[in-house]
Order: structure tokens, then sequence, then C-alpha cells
């Protein structure tokens, strides 16, 4: 598996062409925040990381063909928004279940649902600023399950549909 320098080494070519300088310097740095991301998944597919690695670099490429340099941009940043939503969904996702099923102390959750809250809030405004309609929509409903969960363990009120999910099932069970 390549290195995250290598990754990032051939994918720029690719993916950055035709910006100017300030831009192209951007994207390398986004770059560098997303393939991270790419290098955990792909290792987490165990023996198929090659495959994962190959699928999300086309994926990426296919992606930003069309699109002009400076959308390209935001392109990548809304796909570090992406992982970085996901990440914090994960965590929001995994608090509540914990609350639900007493297995967090009552302070400690309110005090990480605060953080995670922190967090969200944070992410809004970049996610507003996705000016490809398609990504931003998706980004805003993650990052909506996101905010209702850390809500729910700050004040215990409205959560998020798949936490509701959860706690049904939890009742049925």
């Amino acid at each position: 598996m390549p290195t995250l320098e290598e990754l990032q080494n051939d994918l720029a070519p690719r993916v950055l062409a035709g910006l100017a300088a300030d831009e192209l310097a951007r994207g390398r740095a986004l770059l560098a925040r997303l393939l991270p991301y790419w290098l955990d998944e792909a290792r987490a597919g165990g023996a198929l990381a090659e495959q994962v690695l190959t699928i999300l670099r086309d994926d990426l490429e296919r992606e930003v063909q069309p699109l002009a340099p400076r959308d390209r941009l935001v392109l990548l940043e809304a796909e570090v928004l992406d992982r970085e939503l996901r990440a914090l969904s994960n965590e929001s996702f995994a608090l509540g279940k914990h609350i639900i099923d007493g297995s967090v102390a009552d302070a400690d959750a309110r005090s990480r649902g605060r953080g995670l809250l922190d967090r969200a809030e944070a992410l809004s405004p970049k996610v507003d600023a996705i000016t490809l309609e398609a990504k931003r929509v998706g980004l805003r409903r993650q990052l909506e399950d996101a905010l209702l969960e850390a809500l729910y363990a700050v004040e215990r009120k409205a959560m998020s549909s798949r936490l509701s999910r959860y706690a049904q099932d939890r009742r049925t069970h």
C-alpha cells in the first residue's frame, strides 16, 4: 500500500490540474487532510486494502473530471467534510446508544455531548459554504443527525431517526 506522500503525489496532478498556484497549495492541503481517512478506510479493508484505495481514487478522479478547477477545490472540501462528519456522527451515535443503554454517567454524557455539539456547530458554516448542491444537501443531512444526537446527549429531548430506531429496538428486545 502506498504511503500518504506517494498517494498524494500520484493523485495531485490529475485532481488538481488547472489550478492557479494559490489554489494548488489549498488543493494539496485538502488532499493532505483527506488521504489519511482514505488510508484508514483501505486498511480497514484488510486483504482488500489496495482495491478499496483504487475505488476511492477512481471515484474521486471520475467526480473531478467534469468540474472546473475551482469546483474541484469545493469537491475536495466536501470530501474532507464528509469524512469529518462521518467521524463525528459515529461518535454522537455511539454516545446516544450508551445513554439509552444506561452505560454512561449522566454528567459525562452531557459533557461529551457538549463537545460533540461544539464540533458540529463549527462544521455547520463549512457545510453551508459548499457550492455543489448535491454534496451540500448530503453533508447537511449528516450534520443534522450528529447535531440531534449531540443535543440528545446534552438535553435528553429530540434525537435523530437512527437513534430513535435504536431506542425502539432496545425497548422491544
